[in-house]
């Protein structure tokens, strides 16, 4: 699986979450096969990857959700790129983490 990294996704990665280029690119790959999709998500947090989706809304667009933050990747015939990354709002951080540790 080709995954690549936006010039924009690499900076909002460096800048919010403190990564290195190596560390990034290792987190990318585990965030795209472990991160919580939409389908795996409730309540309010159903409901605010519902909202961001929409905003994200282009084909092949797919929003995961890893630790506290937010992930939004845009699928391609032959590639997935990591288009930008947010941190979630703080009143969805704990549900987030909670169902994260149920999937696993």
């Amino acid at each position: 699986m080709n995954i690549e990294i936006s010039h924009h996704a690499f900076e909002r990665m460096h800048e919010r979450l403190g990564l290195n280029k190596k560390a990034i690119i290792r987190m990318v790959e585990k965030v795209y096969k472990l991160g919580l999709t939409h389908n795996q998500a409730s309540g309010n947090l159903h409901k605010y990857i519902s909202q961001q989706h929409n905003l994200y809304k282009h084909k092949g667009s797919c929003i995961k959700i890893y630790g506290e933050n937010v992930f939004v990747f845009n699928q391609q015939v032959d590639k997935i790129i990591l288009v930008t990354v947010f941190p979630l709002p703080n009143n969805l951080k704990s549900l987030a983490l909670t169902l994260q540790k149920n999937v696993k």
